[in-house]
């Protein structure tokens, strides 16, 4: 009797090493942007909110990210290039439906703000390192807070 084959098919070894390096750039992008999304919504005003809102947030940018960089690797390749020029990021913004006018417009009026901590390198070594290091700078920020 034949087997039914399985709903999805077989990984082999090498396919579950590079499925753990995928699941740990998700999750190291995830915490870089949830940092950053609460960095942005700091510097514009806010100064709290709900983690759903904030999820949403770092969600929208996690998908504009992908398709404008998408997008531009796109422009370059077609160039033949392996570097984006002024001209491949202006082109790329606007099909993004990004204003240049505005987005100067907001370089100039809002204040730049350096990130809460240095990003690490990635990928480190052990899986578990960039979360712990994520854990461990946000303690020492909390720390200097409330002794700041």
């Amino acid at each position: 009797m034949l087997k039914a084959p399985p709903p999805y098919p077989l990984l082999h070894e090498c396919d579950l090493c590079t499925l753990q390096k995928v699941q740990m750039i998700d999750v190291y992008m995830n915490e870089v942007l949830r940092v950053g999304v609460a960095q942005i919504c700091q510097n514009i005003g806010y100064d709290s909110t709900k983690t759903v809102a904030l999820e949403v947030l770092q969600d929208i940018l996690d998908r504009f990210l992908k398709a404008l960089t998408r997008d531009l690797r796109q422009r370059v390749e077609h160039y033949n290039r392996t570097e984006a020029n002024l001209n491949d990021v202006a082109l790329t913004l606007s099909n993004c439906d990004i204003n240049l006018d505005e987005l100067t417009e907001y370089v100039i009026n809002v204040d730049p703000i350096a990130f809460a901590f240095e990003v690490p390198k990635f990928p480190r070594h052990k899986a578990s390192a960039t979360t712990e290091y994520f854990k461990e700078t946000n303690r020492h920020n909390r720390n200097e807070r409330m002794n700041g």
